[in-house]
């Protein structure tokens, strides 16, 4: 291995290593000194004290045997440390591939296992060749075979491959292929296939011993540290290997072996296998170490990423090497700056911008996309998948705040069936009020867009609505929005309410406006406060309202018919209809018997009186029909005006038969004016 190589392995952390280094020593003196030697007294003691202390953090200290290294959380010693390299000698020559020790280590058991260990391994049947039930058992160390020496590299196929057979490179491979096939036997005359799929398959297989592991992964961080300093073709051919048996494993393995290794060792594996594995190890290397560092990587990106594996793996020949270098440098520029704290780091949303804007021709090329924000390629990604991620979710969010409100909207007028939960969450955004509060920020105001938006609004959306409504300074503005909320589907009715406390009367106009066209009104609500303020406008919209709120009819009728504003006589007017309430009449009939009164209101106020059979309706219209007496003494009629002949009409409809009403019928069918016979005889 070469000193570049060596500086860059990482470290194994230091209660580890005195961990092994106490071994190694104990045994070394249990090796020199008779049972009993005074210079064995504590040794046993210290081994128990060192993993006292790594006990405190792990249910399990798992050792891993390599032919003249240990492996611990997936970190290989140096093989040049004479003193871990004798233990890792001496526990090879017991054929052992890995020692477990667990909680609860006793002394006297240590003691017991040093002195197995430091006899002379038996060169026909070593401790790990033993049968089963030979094998020494202790309730707190458990030693793993290796039983596995009759290995043959078996060439893979790569053209022109010219190998230097001493490459150090070649021993890692044995060493791996050893270490997966633990525990299996063979004939000792015939080689056995070590092919990438079959040792998947045997370290599959191997689920739940977790120093087995430690070896398996300390080989391969070894591996990927080779290739990334060879360039021979041997490595090329290694490369091919290693990346075949990463491809193999099933995710779940692929996992267990990553957690298996020390955290600052996996990722300099993850950065060691973007460099030298192939295209789809690199993927599977990079979702398996997301998983268990608690990173998070989109489903959009792990999509993009893997059709560049694709591309690099089986593309046409011009895309291969564009693809696989993007790859490469992408996961690079991922790896720059991926924290836990920040599980969607700036780098990360910066390469899925940049990849999202970019597609791939036919004939393997990459061409620029469409122009179309980043973000919002983002946002519709995550609807064709059906899911919004963290990163998705930040993109929805600056592109909300950049004002893409339309871009959003246009997303889904296109949704793909899959788009499930990601399309409510973007309608949930796009009618959220701080996306509203942006929108209306503008004049003049989209009304296009926010009528595409209507129809998934909530009641805080059309709260913003209504308070826009009071501050809009457009009177443009006001007018449709008021049109809008007032076509609400929902009940907005409490929000109305409380605004009807704002001092402005154009404020508590609209309030009342809207209360009166959406037909909702709180429980217990009463117009009775805004029948008498001060302001017609109000007052107007508040008869309005009280006219359709149950038990209020006749209240608003009243002040309406005693206001001193033409439109609000009118409308009490109209709201009497032809079925006058008795207790009503006098003011009809006042309105009616007053000259200085509007023509329109008093004629109405006429008419309205025909339809009654109240003494005070009659009175009234023989005052207005009733023109006194001429000089003979004669019986006449008023000036035949407007009012007159409505008087004569709704007497001629209402009381034809009374005494009052038949001598100025009979003058009326007798007037030379045709308007006034006609009012009479064709009522």
């Amino acid at each position: 291995m070469s000193t570049g190589a060596r500086a860059d392995r990482p470290n194994l952390p230091q209660d580890c290593a005195d961990l092994l280094v106490e071994f190694s020593t104990a045994l070394l003196k249990h090796s020199m000194y008779p049972a009993g030697h005074p210079a064995l007294a504590d040794v046993a003691t210290a081994v128990v004290d060192r993993a006292t202390r790594l006990f405190a953090e792990r249910d399990q200290i798992a050792i891993g045997v390599a032919r003249h290294q240990l492996v611990m959380d997936g970190i290989a010693t140096d093989p040049a440390h004479p003193v871990l390299a004798r233990l890792a000698d001496c526990l090879h020559g017991h054929q052992l591939g890995a020692v477990s020790l667990l909680p609860g280590l006793e002394v006297a058991e240590v003691e017991d296992v040093l002195r197995t260990l430091s006899g002379e391994s038996e060169p026909h049947q070593p401790l790990g060749l033993r049968p089963p039930s030979e094998m020494p058992a202790w309730r707190t160390v458990r030693l793993h075979s290796l039983a596995f020496d009759n290995l043959a590299l078996v060439e893979p196929d790569v053209d022109g491959a010219d190998r230097a057979p001493h490459w150090h490179g070649a021993d890692l491979w044995l060493g791996l292929a050893q270490a997966a096939l633990a525990g299996q036997t063979a004939r000792h005359d015939e080689p056995v296939d070590t092919d990438p799929a079959a040792l998947a398959r045997a370290i599959d297989a191997h689920e739940g011993v977790q120093a087995y592991d430690q070896v398996v992964v300390g080989y391969l961080l070894q591996i990927a540290q080779a290739l990334r300093t060879a360039a021979t073709s041997d490595a090329d051919a290694l490369r091919v290997r290693t990346s075949g048996l990463i491809d193999a494993l099933r995710p779940e393995t692929l996992r267990r072996l990553v957690r298996a290794s020390q955290s600052g060792a996996r990722s300099g594996f993850v950065r060691d296998a973007v460099r030298t594995l192939g295209a789809r190890a690199v993927i599977d290397v990079l979702k398996a170490t997301a998983d268990v560092s608690g990173e998070t990587i989109s489903d959009g990106l792990t999509r993009i990423l893997s059709k560049l594996a694709a591309q690099a793996a089986g593309g046409l020949p011009t895309s291969r090497l564009m693809a696989d270098e993007a790859l490469r440098e992408q996961v690079s520029r991922l790896l720059e700056d991926w924290k836990l704290e920040d599980p969607n780091p700036e780098s990360y949303g910066r390469l899925l911008i940049e990849l999202s804007g970019t597609s791939q021709r036919t004939d393997g090329t990459v061409a620029e996309g469409p122009a179309l924000d980043g973000d919002v390629r983002i946002a519709e990604m995550a609807l064709e998948l059906g899911d919004t991620g963290p990163l998705a979710s930040r993109a929805m969010r600056r592109a909300l705040d950049g004002g893409n409100v339309g871009a959003l909207a246009d997303l889904l007028d296109r949704l793909p069936a899959e788009a499930g939960p990601a399309a409510a969450d973007l309608r949930a955004r796009l009618v959220a009020p701080e996306t509203l509060a942006r929108l209306l920020a503008y004049e003049p105001v989209d009304f296009d867009l926010l009528d595409r938006l209507l129809p998934w609004m909530t009641v805080a959306s059309y709260d913003v609505l209504l308070q826009f409504l009071l501050e809009s300074s457009h009177r443009g503005t006001r007018r449709r929005l008021l049109d809008r909320l007032a076509a609400a589907p929902l009940d907005l009715s409490m929000h109305i309410q409380a605004r009807l406390q704002d001092p402005r009367w154009y404020v508590q106009r609209n309030m009342l406006v809207l209360l009166e066209r959406t037909g909702r009104v709180p429980d217990g609500f009463t117009v009775e406060p805004w029948l008498s303020h001060e302001d017609w406008r109000v007052r107007h919209e508040a008869v309005r309202l009280a006219l359709k709120v149950p038990g209020q009819h006749d209240r608003a009728a009243e002040v309406a018919l005693t206001d001193r504003h033409a439109r609000l006589v009118t409308l009490g007017l109209q709201a009497v209809g032809e079925t006058c309430p008795a207790g009503l009449v006098p003011y009809v009939a006042a309105i009616a018997s007053d000259p200085a009164a509007p023509r329109p209101a008093r004629v109405q106020a006429l008419r309205v009186l025909g339809q009654s059979d109240h003494p005070k309706a009659l009175a009234a219209l023989v005052a207005v029909a009733d023109g006194g007496r001429t000089i003979f003494g004669r019986a006449r009629l008023a000036a035949p005006d407007a009012a007159c002949v409505e008087a004569l009409r709704s007497l001629a409809q209402g009381f034809a038969t009374a005494e009052e009403a038949r001598p100025l019928l009979a003058l009326a069918r007798k007037s030379p004016l045709e308007a006034v016979r006609a009012a009479v005889t064709n009522p």
